[in-house]
């Protein structure tokens, strides 16, 4: 309800079109960053999942070879 009151005030305001620009500039960087953000993420969480899958196999693999150390050491 807010921001309609406030857009409403701003179109009924005389701007320079400078301002208007600003705006509109200010706007697309805002909502650029936002989509950038979310492709930051998505990455992060596949990142995350890769990491996760090569730590579990090495530590899989560790257990592995020890376990062949201590039936090959009895």
């Amino acid at each position: 309800m807010f921001i309609d009151l406030f857009l409403k005030g701003m179109n009924r305001l005389e701007m320079a079109r400078s301002w208007q620009y600003v705006f509109q500039f200010t706007g697309l960087l805002i909502i650029l960053s936002i989509v950038f953000i979310k492709q930051h993420v998505i990455i992060d969480v596949f990142s995350g999942i890769i990491l996760a899958e090569v730590i579990n196999r090495m530590i899989t693999a560790l257990q592995q070879e020890k376990m062949v150390m201590k039936q090959e050491h009895f």
